[in-house]
């Protein structure tokens, strides 16, 4: 854009002649503005008395004050005054360049910064949700697994249970005359008396024992969890060398 002041000698050819510069300048540059730049060359006072004034807009903003170029005043004819104003446009126009370069960095830090922290957000979010599922899994309550103790238990419970019950068959069998015999008796309460004290007493122990392993396993489950699964491994390890 070109404003010549009404008071400079064939101001109307002025803004052409400025204009044709201008558009010089930046063919030989080789890179024409963008849409949003603006240099504003504004032209007072007449030959031998010029003033001209350039002012730089981008997004129809002005440019900070630092990097609006100088006024300057030329003492000399029209002609040499518009051969003087080709360097002034030329670095209006690289000042406008390198702005436009640090508005793009900046957007472009911008945009990154803003994605690394999305992404960050992201990570944390997992972080957390990781944690809170492994929380909610810790506080459930742990399914029961015996180890080699509490399967001993079993087995005494089992074995235990076997010989009550034979015990209690045992002694309450009526005793009867052994065939061809006129007084002797086959008695089965003494052994089974005995079969039930034994079978009693393993139920006790196995009980006992069950009960340790489950108090165990309650206050220490990853113990019995690293038991269980490494029992597991042996026993899938051993099938696959059969």
């Amino acid at each position: 854009m070109v404003k010549v002041a009404p008071s400079v000698p064939e101001a109307d050819t002025m803004v052409t002649w400025l204009e044709d510069r201008a558009q010089a300048v930046l063919k030989v540059r080789g890179e024409a503005l963008e849409d949003v730049d603006l240099i504003r060359i504004m032209v007072d006072g007449g030959p031998f008395d010029y003033r001209v004034t350039l002012a730089l807009f981008r997004r129809e903003k002005a440019l900070p004050p630092q990097q609006q170029p100088e006024p300057f005043d030329c003492d000399c004819s029209t002609e040499q005054m518009l051969e003087g104003i080709e360097a002034p446009i030329g670095a209006a126009a690289q000042t406008l360049e390198d702005f436009a370069e640090q508005e793009h960095r900046e957007r472009d830090e911008a945009l990154a910064t803003a994605k690394r922290r999305r992404a960050e957000e992201r990570r944390r979010l997992q972080v957390e949700q990781r944690a809170a599922a492994q929380q909610a899994a810790e506080q459930q309550p742990t399914r029961y697994r015996p180890t080699r103790l509490g399967r001993t238990g079993i087995g005494l419970l089992g074995a235990g249970g076997m010989a009550t019950l034979s015990g209690i068959i045992m002694v309450t069998r009526p005793a009867k005359p052994l065939p061809g015999y006129q007084t002797t008796v086959r008695n089965w309460a003494p052994p089974g008396f005995a079969l039930l004290g034994v079978g009693v007493t393993a139920m006790v122990s196995g009980t006992i024992t069950l009960v340790a392993d489950i108090v165990r396993c309650r206050r220490e489950p990853k113990r019995c969890n690293e038991i269980s699964t490494h029992a597991h491994v042996s026993v899938s390890s051993n099938m696959a060398g059969r």
